[in-house]
């Protein structure tokens, strides 16, 4: 029995698979340049919003928080534990992050690699 069509298949599938996630990129990046482009123009115009064929397109505020690096985030936690007096805030945060993940399993993956000719 040979998986030489599933091997092709699953090639094939990769490949699209890359594809699609470079379009899908160059969307969004097109998607937020348009919604930058229609925000400036009704700021510029000082209007609550515009219509267009049956829409209404407006302008709000919203909060957002900012992403911060893995680094400043142990800082900032360990600083915090250390406020409230914690003996060994390393070793606590540790215990922690170790406590949120997920149990170990172990997981088959096929990994494929080109060969020498």
């Amino acid at each position: 029995m040979s998986i030489q069509g599933e091997v092709n298949e699953l090639e094939s599938i990769k490949v699209e698979l890359s594809n699609l996630n470079k379009r899908a990129k160059q969307l969004r990046l097109r998607k937020k340049a348009l919604e930058a482009s229609i925000a400036e123009y009704i700021k510029s115009r000082n209007l609550p919003g515009v219509r267009h064929h049956g829409k209404a397109i407006v302008l709000e505020s919203k909060s957002s928080r900012l992403g911060k690096s893995n680094k400043k985030r142990d800082q900032d936690a360990l600083s915090i534990l250390e406020q409230y007096g914690v003996q060994n805030p390393q070793n606590v945060l540790k215990q922690i992050m170790e406590a949120r993940k997920g149990d170990l399993t172990t997981v088959e993956k096929i990994k494929m690699n080109n060969l020498k000719r």
